[in-house]
């Protein structure tokens, strides 16, 4: 139940941010600072997420699924996605902002093939 009051709040703190930027558009008082502090949080939240994968257990009953493949999966993909959300944020921290989008997308994008193409690999579909 923690988990998901935890996710529920993170996910009102996204929507919320993402409207009262949308709000402050139409007002004009959008500033550039405001994206950088935006990709900011959505790095960190992809680090927090990948933080808590590992942590959660195995949710299939397939009585050929292997437990321990299936944990290390998880644990590889926690540990790319922590590093692609911290990467993340650095990038809409030190990068100019017209390309700052683009970076940290590749980043992600990256993590996301890094982590299927270990799955196929492996064989572990957790």
């Amino acid at each position: 139940m923690k988990q998901v009051t935890t996710s529920l709040i993170f996910a009102v703190m996204m929507i919320g941010s993402a409207l009262a930027m949308a709000y402050a558009d139409q007002l004009g008082l959008k500033e550039p600072a405001d994206e950088r502090i935006y990709g900011v949080m959505i790095g960190f939240m992809l680090a927090w997420f990948g933080n808590i994968m590992p942590k959660q257990g195995p949710e299939t009953n397939c009585a050929q699924c292997s437990p321990s493949k299936g944990q290390n999966m998880r644990r590889f993909a926690g540990w790319v996605f922590v590093i692609a959300g911290l990467a993340h944020g650095a990038v809409w921290l030190a990068a100019p902002l017209e390309v700052a989008n683009y970076i940290a997308m590749g980043i992600v994008a990256g993590a996301l093939v890094l982590v299927i193409g270990r799955a196929t690999v492996t064989r572990a579909w957790v």
